[in-house]
């Protein structure tokens, strides 16, 4: 299936996080835009205020909700179906999951239908806009309090002293970076910026050689500027240690031939 055509939503994912909710799970990691349907959007709206002061309860959200004079029969029957179903705090971390998955989606598909409405220039800007909304962390998202911050400061510090290690994140292969920047590490976007023709893609794609095939990481790689061929041929080119000219012009001895092929394999 193409995946413009994907459903926009995934209702019991986003009935059981509500659920979860009810049921002790707090809302930190959530926003409103992790719901699809106008009714979910709602509860959550509710159970996230509420949960600044007291543990949600049925009964507590369906005050709530009727003081904010959006409570309706049927939205009463739906908090009652949620309450219902019963899912544990421990498993909303698989049910945000499936949200973030298509809060993704809703957030690509709607870069793409208006990427089609623009002029050539503008369409990369807008799908790279895109890209950043789909992968901007929940925590950017939020405001936090001076006492949060606090809180989650030192919850890393006793973390991190009771893991000492000298370094956090991923090494990219490139000591000094990796000193520079303590390692890649989960929740961190770092970027690439220079000029044109100083070697950012090649940098790039280094980084891709020493953790995705030297330290079996699993990466995605996008690029929008080079084709196929070109990015092989430089993939080979770092992973073999030859010159890329050679290997675009076809001339091996047999010993690059053989290590080529080893590299493809």
């Amino acid at each position: 299936m193409n995946w413009l055509e994907m459903p926009s939503h995934d209702p019991e994912a986003e009935k059981n996080t509500l659920s979860c909710l009810l049921n002790g799970a707090t809302p930190e990691t959530l926003t409103q835009e992790h719901f699809y349907l106008e009714k979910h959007q709602t509860i959550f709206a509710a159970l996230f205020d509420l949960s600044g002061q007291m543990q949600p309860t049925q009964f507590e959200l369906i005050k709530e909700l009727r003081r904010r004079k959006t409570l309706d029969s049927d939205l009463n029957k739906l908090i009652t179906e949620i309450a219902g179903a019963y899912v544990p705090e421990h498993n909303l971390p698989y049910w945000r999951g499936r949200l973030e998955e298509h809060r993704k989606l809703r957030v690509m598909r709607r870069a793409v239908l208006e990427a089609e409405s623009l002029e050539p220039p503008e369409v990369m800007d807008r799908l790279e806009r895109g890209l950043m909304e789909a992968a901007t962390q929940d925590d950017a998202q939020r405001i936090f309090t001076g006492l949060e911050v606090a809180q989650k400061a030192k919850e890393r510090i006793e973390l991190r002293a009771s893991h000492p290690q000298r370094l956090a994140g991923i090494d990219t292969g490139f000591p000094v970076l990796t000193k520079r920047i303590h390692g890649l590490n989960e929740g961190e976007l770092v970027m690439i910026a220079g000029p044109s023709g100083t070697g950012k893609s090649a940098l790039a794609q280094n980084l891709l050689v020493n953790i995705g095939v030297h330290r079996n990481i699993p990466i995605a790689y996008l690029n929008t500027e080079m084709s196929e061929r070109a990015v092989t041929d430089r993939l080979l080119s770092i992973l073999t240690i030859t010159d890329n000219d050679t290997i675009r012009s076809g001339f091996y001895s047999k010993e690059q031939r053989s290590v080529l092929d080893g590299a493809v394999e």
